[in-house]
């Protein structure tokens, strides 16, 4: 009986030492015994690697974010004063008389820009024109269209080419005024501030049958022919060429 419980013993004991050497593997990880654990080897108790694709990067949110508020509008910017006038209005300043050319007698008008080019009027501003004709004035130069494009009546061989008067190339006011524009490529061009304008009058000056009329220079500030007239002088007994300024 002794013999058998001695080597039940050891048996047990063995048996023990075998168990305690498990516990320890299982423990620890990283060691059997105090041998290191091979290279590439894990704990059997370590978590699985990562399937692969990165599932720790959060779902972008069903709803995309609210869009920004709106920037407000620039506040308006104010328009430009006006850069010029825009149509030239002359006015007869005679006293009323009935003969056949009442009146100051425009062969033509010319803006006369600060570099010193000069430019005519081509336009004829016919609901800002009123010129007697005829009847009780007996006005036989009545047309507006005559004070268009360059002066004519002087020519090399003098007043009307030395003939007699022809109102085909002059208009007379008899009282009256007349609005003219210098046209451009992009439309009426501007009278500015240190243009000067050139009334081509028929007086003594030019033709010694005719006196020296006087008249009065406008012109148009703003929008176009709805703008305010502005007086820039006034003409005659020579002195013709007005300058502009104060626009």
């Amino acid at each position: 009986m002794m013999k058998h419980t001695r080597l039940f013993a050891l048996v047990w004991i063995g048996f023990a030492a075998l168990a305690c050497q498990e516990v320890n593997y299982s423990g620890s990880g990283a060691e059997i015994d105090g041998t290191p654990a091979p290279d590439g080897e894990q704990d059997n108790n370590s978590p699985p690697p990562p399937e692969p694709g990165n599932n720790d990067v959060p779902e972008p949110p069903d709803d995309p974010p609210d869009d920004p508020p709106d920037e407000p509008d620039p506040p308006p910017i104010p328009p430009e004063p006006p850069a010029g006038a825009s149509v030239l209005l002359i006015q007869d300043g005679a006293p009323a008389s009935q003969d056949e050319t009442p009146g100051a007698d425009i062969d033509a008008a010319g803006l006369i820009k600060s570099n010193g080019q000069e430019f005519f009027a081509d336009v004829i501003i016919n609901d800002l024109t009123e010129i007697p004709c005829g009847g009780a004035v007996g006005n036989i130069a009545c047309d507006g269209l005559a004070a268009l494009g360059p002066p004519d009546v002087i020519d090399d061989e003098g007043c009307f080419g030395g003939g007699g008067v022809d109102p085909s190339r002059f208009v007379s006011l008899g009282g009256g005024f007349i609005t003219v524009g210098f046209s451009s490529p992009q439309g009426l061009r501007p009278i500015e501030n240190g243009d000067a304008i050139h009334v081509y009058e028929v007086g003594a000056a030019e033709c010694g049958r005719f006196d020296d009329d006087p008249f009065v220079v406008t012109v148009s500030v703003g929008d176009g022919q709805l703008g305010v007239f502005v007086e820039l002088g006034r003409g005659g007994d020579g002195n013709n060429i007005i300058p502009v300024s104060g626009l």
